[in-house]
């Protein structure tokens, strides 16, 4: 997949669609649910849900960054 703009992954999420992506070697995805949008690292985590797309930008964390500080590195997999 073609390496996704931070802009256009907002935008993706504002629309509801939902995002899986890896990030050193983990992978990750972003749901969108009547309860909000939730955060999930596959295989190891609860899901950690944000009542907005800006919530979720501003107080997500993975390793302690959010996804803006680490959207260099995070690969794009699916956006369904």
């Amino acid at each position: 997949m073609e390496k996704l703009s931070y802009e256009d992954f907002v935008q993706d999420l504002n629309t509801g669609h939902d995002i899986e992506f890896e990030y050193i070697g983990k992978k990750y995805s972003i749901t969108n649910s009547q309860d909000g949008f939730s955060l999930c690292e596959y295989n190891s985590s609860e899901p950690i849900t944000f009542a907005s797309v800006a919530e979720l930008l501003e107080k997500a964390k993975i390793s302690g960054r959010t996804i803006k500080e680490i959207w260099p590195e995070i690969k794009v997999k699916d956006i369904f």
